[in-house]
């Protein structure tokens, strides 16, 4: 997978306030890539070590 990707979508993720839910499909469309919400989600889990309470929802 591409790692400029990968930033991409971990920025994005770091963009969500802190106690504040974002879906993986919101996430998707503030980088451009609509139908690209499972990618974010695998992206977002593949390693991150953040804080339960800011992690993205995977509902819809």
């Amino acid at each position: 997978m591409d790692k400029d990707l990968i930033y991409e979508i971990l920025s994005a993720v770091e963009e969500v306030p802190f106690g504040r839910v974002a879906t993986y499909g919101q996430i998707a469309r503030l980088i451009g890539r609509d139908k690209n919400a499972r990618l974010v989600g695998k992206v977002n889990g593949a390693g991150q070590k953040r804080s339960i309470c800011k992690r993205p929802s995977c509902s819809p």
